[in-house]
């Protein structure tokens, strides 16, 4: 979120699918331990056991080492909205309903289901979502255009 949405101008870890897993696992964990202050798990590949068949993306950096991807918006709601514990991400999916333009809790359960068709959507997302949204009238649809695009993205002429 902080790199492909500016949503926060830091992150306690960077969530993330890399390739060849073992060389940046290794490389990941030597930079651990030479910053006193970097868990050694900053950099964290767990959520691929959450992830959908893969989504659309938006490259935001392609170097000659390094290619960076951002999921679309609609993708990464859907994944944080099913597998985030309650209580956590707040934040994030009230801006990512925002970049959405969704607006009610049946629109996150619809997108849920649209990117893990079959899966059983746990009754505690729809009450997350209830909570979250209610006495925000209109803050969750507040997107716009410009904050669709991921940080990085260039607007399609």
């Amino acid at each position: 979120m902080a790199v492909a949405y500016d949503a926060r101008p830091s992150t306690r870890d960077v969530d993330a699918i890399w390739h060849p897993s073992a060389e940046v696992r290794a490389a990941a964990a030597r930079v651990a331990a030479r910053h006193d202050d970097l868990p050694p798990d900053w950099l964290n590949d767990a959520v691929k056991g959450f992830l959908p068949v893969p989504g659309p993306a938006t490259v935001i950096y392609d170097g000659t080492a390094l290619s960076v991807s951002v999921p679309a918006p609609e993708y990464l709601l859907a994944t944080k909205l099913l597998a985030s514990p309650v209580g956590r991400d707040e934040d994030d999916i009230l801006l990512l309903y925002r970049r959405c333009g969704l607006g009610t809790v049946d629109a996150g359960l619809d997108l849920v289901e649209r990117y893990y068709p079959g899966r059983p959507v746990p009754a505690k997302v729809r009450f997350f979502l209830e909570e979250l949204l209610s006495g925000r009238p209109g803050d969750a649809a507040a997107g716009t255009a410009e904050a669709d695009r991921p940080a990085g993205a260039e607007a399609e002429e």
